[in-house]
């Protein structure tokens, strides 16, 4: 399935995440605060980020912030006690892949979430992939009707070889 990086400073539920998430099928890797997370981002790719709120160190907000100015693009996923007042104030910077999940919540729902994300994640790439395809035979189609224009040129007779 999916490689997730949990960011979460609360041991008991970061524990309590991974293992529920691992044996939902997914790989899990866990980091501690903001820091450590934004740390493993730059070494590694993962297809979603679950990352606490309010951490030390570094927030999750600003670790998005941080991530995406170095070009990381993750879909993401918050969990937070607290609301979600900062997450809007901030939601230009944010965009529309993150996603919001209010303190305390059944673990069924995180993972239904996070699915539901995943699968915009797989559509999204779909869509990208249909459209380069759909580039490449334009282009070839393009490619075929110059050369054939070329060869029509080629073999045509001069206006000299006419005399």
């Amino acid at each position: 399935m999916a490689h997730i990086l949990l960011a979460e400073d609360d041991e008991a539920l970061a524990s309590f995440l991974t293992k529920s998430l691992k044996r939902a099928g997914h790989r899990v890797t866990s980091a501690r605060d903001g820091l450590e997370a934004y740390d493993k981002l730059l070494k590694n790719r993962y297809d979603l980020l679950v990352t606490d709120l309010a951490m030390p160190g570094m927030d999750g907000i600003d670790l998005v912030k941080k991530a995406r100015e170095q070009l990381i693009d993750i879909r993401v996923m918050f969990i937070t006690g607290f609301s979600a007042v900062a997450i809007e104030a901030n939601h230009n910077e944010l965009g529309d892949t993150a996603d919001v999940l209010s303190k305390p919540f059944h673990l069924k729902e995180l993972t239904e979430r996070i699915e539901v994300i995943l699968s915009k994640q797989a559509s999204d790439i779909e869509k990208i992939l249909e459209k380069k395809i759909e580039e490449t035979e334009k282009s070839k189609k393009t490619d075929k009707i110059k050369e054939k224009s070329k060869k029509n040129k080629e073999t045509r007779p001069s206006s000299e070889d006419k005399r």
